[in-house]
């Protein structure tokens, strides 16, 4: 992909991230506030277990599905290849669901939290057609996929503030959530008659077997990753209660606003990593970082303001969130840093040095939250967390993927390169 197009595709996408983050950060805020930090702590407590489970239905096709469509080495047709991804799928998803609510069931009962979990969890059944959003990524359709999550969003959204506006119970905004991914799963099945890309498709089995072959590490590494950054959440229920966790997601959901620019350089640049080998990775690898550490140092004084601002948009019952904040500043940084180690290491082919990141990750998490939130409260689970993910990141890559550190230290190489093209 040449620059001009690279840029074109990072700012629709980074414009519909922006739109769909702010947006859904917005009525996140009038849920808050209209429910409380309770009702609030049960929602993201529900999101939280989901997306654990989701990151093990995925079925590493996150990672692999873009590099196999991107890729000239397929070994199979294109038609064939989106058939075989989407059923193994919705497979998993399916299984994901089933194991969502045997969780809750075993944890929480017949309560409240198992009843969101179950409609909520019906996100799991329209995932599948994601394969289709990867296809598009990799013919370079960024505009048509940008405009169909911002207006999913946007309605979704609509349909949680008429929850509120007449005061339903908090079951419904499960619903207006599942609408999101109902709508762009409708558009997706469209899409696809459309287009002619079912009718001749086959599913082959031994593209699944590849993946599922290739996808071992990466389902390990994902469900550990997730853990690593949700085992703060479960903890805070077991010692501290619902309306803790509530103060707490509300100060991590606000950080999540700076997870876009990271989100964005993944989705554009994995496809890019494909196509390069051996040295070619190494320039381009370095121009992701220099743009992503740029972006975060700039969203370093907008994460002041947000921090200063906290009570006057969540309202003074959070107050314990906005004490969180700064222990959490570090964190879009390390999310940064996991989105491009992981497509880097599966373009380059490094799926077994993935997981032993994520894993040291969980149990440094575990082992420091299990003292410190007893102790510290809500500022011990953001040190645990915030100190797992600094000492697992760079721990890890120095015994296991010194190359990938070295492409960090040196990023600043490229700015030179790219002062040079921009002149010309």
């Amino acid at each position: 992909m040449k620059m001009p197009h690279l840029i074109r595709s990072s700012a629709w996408l980074f414009m519909d991230r922006c739109f769909r983050i702010g947006v859904g950060f917005l009525v996140g805020v009038v849920i808050a506030r209209h429910y409380g930090p309770a009702a609030y702590g049960q929602l993201a407590y529900v999101v939280a277990m989901a997306s654990l489970l989701g990151s093990l239905a995925n079925v590493g096709l996150d990672e692999i599905a873009p590099r196999d469509l991107a890729a000239k080495d397929r070994g199979v047709s294109l038609p064939d290849l989106q058939k075989t991804a989407i059923v193994l799928r919705l497979f998993a998803e399916a299984l994901a669901y089933v194991l969502l609510l045997g969780f809750m069931l075993a944890t929480q009962g017949f309560t409240l939290v198992f009843w969101l979990s179950a409609i909520y969890g019906g996100y799991f059944l329209l995932q599948s057609t994601d394969i289709l959003e990867y296809r598009l990524r990799v013919d370079g359709e960024y505009g048509a996929i940008a405009r169909l999550r911002s207006s999913a969003s946007l309605l979704s959204s609509l349909a949680k503030l008429t929850a509120i506006y007449c005061d339903l119970p908090l079951i419904w905004i499960a619903v207006a959530m599942v609408i999101e991914y109902a709508l762009a799963t409708a558009w997706y099945i469209r899409m696809l008659h459309r287009r002619n890309w079912w009718s001749d498709a086959r599913f082959n089995i031994g593209y699944a077997q590849n993946v599922l072959r290739r996808s071992g590490f990466l389902i390990v590494t994902g469900f550990l990753a997730a853990l690593q950054v949700r085992v703060d959440s479960v903890m805070i229920e077991h010692f501290l209660g619902w309306e803790s966790l509530g103060q707490y997601s509300a100060a991590l959901k606000i950080m999540e606003l700076f997870d876009t620019g990271a989100i964005v350089l993944s989705i554009v640049l994995v496809p890019e990593f494909a196509r390069k080998t051996g040295a070619e990775l190494t320039p381009l690898a370095r121009r992701a970082y220099l743009a992503g550490i740029s972006l975060y140092l700039i969203s370093i004084p907008v994460m002041f303001l947000v921090w200063y601002l906290f009570p006057h948009v969540y309202g003074q019952s959070y107050s314990q969130g906005q004490a969180v904040m700064p222990y959490l500043f570090i964190r879009p940084l390390f999310i940064l840093m996991g989105f491009l180690r992981t497509g880097l290491a599966v373009a380059e082919g490094r799926y077994t040095a993935l997981p032993f990141y994520a894993l040291c990750g969980c149990i440094l998490s575990a082992t420091l939250g299990w003292p410190l939130i007893p102790e510290y409260g809500l500022r011990g689970a953001a040190m645990a967390s915030m100190a797992s993910l600094l000492i697992s990141n760079i721990a890890m890559d120095l015994l296991l993927y010194r190359r990938h550190l070295g492409w960090i230290l040196t990023c600043p190489l490229e700015i030179g390169g790219l002062l040079q093209r921009a002149r010309s």
